[in-house]
């Protein structure tokens, strides 16, 4: 239990991490898709998504970060680049370029953020990449760049709930 410097009140533990299973529409309805391996999803009609992270400082608390854990659309010839990969990552040689695609999912606090454009890196036995960009002019890019506040951090919890 803490007192919460943002609202003053009595809380357990703020969250840290918020996960979506599914990726969605713009209007927030789920896609259903076959996760064929880890991280990895397509639907029936041929689009490919792969599950990345988000990671957000934040101010204040020098070890924290705030994970959003969403699905990224990606073209489909990139997509199984990546499965031929995680398929065999032993005797590939690493990733060596940022891969690109679409947030099919909305980041909590982050205004318009469905549909960035974001570069992601794989990494070998880390079935969830990590999103290290995403486009400069966009509000997630904007927050990617300056973080999160622990007033920021409490009303994403807060709309998570």
């Amino acid at each position: 239990m803490y007192t919460c410097i943002d609202c003053g009140k009595t809380h357990d533990k703020l969250p840290q991490f918020f996960m979506w299973r599914l990726p969605e529409t713009p209007d927030g309805k789920t896609i259903a898709i076959v996760e064929e391996q880890k991280s990895l999803g397509r639907t029936e009609d041929g689009l490919c998504f792969v599950r990345c992270e988000v990671e957000l400082a934040v101010h204040g608390h020098s070890e924290t970060v705030l994970g959003f854990i969403c699905w990224v659309e990606v073209e489909p010839e990139v997509y199984e680049e990546i499965v031929q990969y995680r398929a065999n990552e032993k005797a590939r040689p690493p990733f060596s370029h940022l891969v690109e695609g679409w947030l099919s999912n909305s980041v909590h606090g982050v205004r318009n953020s469905y549909g960035t454009r974001v570069g992601f890196e794989v990494v070998a036995d880390d079935p969830t990449p990590y999103i290290r960009w995403a486009s400069a002019r966009s509000s997630l890019g904007r927050r990617m760049k300056i973080g999160a506040t622990p007033r920021f951090w409490h009303k994403v919890a807060a709309q998570w709930s």
